[in-house]
Order: C-alpha cells, then sequence, then structure tokens
C-alpha cells in the first residue's frame, strides 16, 4: 500500500466544492443521506488516517482504503454503487 499516500494527488477540492458536496441544506432521501455519510467518512479516514502508527486509526484507514477500492458493484452500498448513486 505504499501508494496510499498518493491518493489524492492532482485531485484539488476548493472548501466551497467540498462544502457544497457535504452540506445538510441538500434534501436527499435518507438512503441516500446515509450512502453520503459513508462515502464522507471513507475520505475522513483516508485523509485524517493515512499515516497513523495507532493501530485503531491504522485500521480505520485500512478499511476505508479497501472499500474505496473495491469493484463489487454487487453491494447497495459499495463505493461504485454510492458515487452511482449520487451522481459522482
Amino acid at each position: 500500500m505504499d501508494h496510499s499516500g498518493r491518493l489524492f494527488e492532482g485531485d484539488v477540492v476548493a472548501p466551497e466544492q467540498y462544502l457544497e458536496i457535504f452540506s445538510k441544506s441538500r434534501s436527499l432521501e435518507p438512503e441516500k443521506e446515509l450512502m453520503l455519510a459513508i462515502l464522507s467518512d471513507a475520505i475522513e479516514c483516508i485523509l485524517k488516517y493515512c499515516d497513523q502508527p495507532i493501530p485503531l486509526r491504522a485500521k480505520l484507514f485500512h478499511d476505508a482504503h479497501e472499500w474505496l477500492f473495491d469493484h463489487n458493484e454487487k453491494d447497495p452500498f459499495s463505493f461504485l454503487n454510492v458515487c452511482e448513486t449520487l451522481n459522482f
């Protein structure tokens, strides 16, 4: 997993773009709210814990990384299906 530190290299997002995507002002169905929360949590775990030696934090990073790069299309809450459902 040496490339994980470069995961978002080149993907610069302005703070207002991030806030627009994850703001509570958007009216979504409950299922989509849950999907957005899952996506937001995964991004936060990857950004916060990519270089953490503490086992729990490293596991949070690993789990989020696995979810993000899993090509599972059968699970309704897989990364691919979440992004498709949320039109990302």
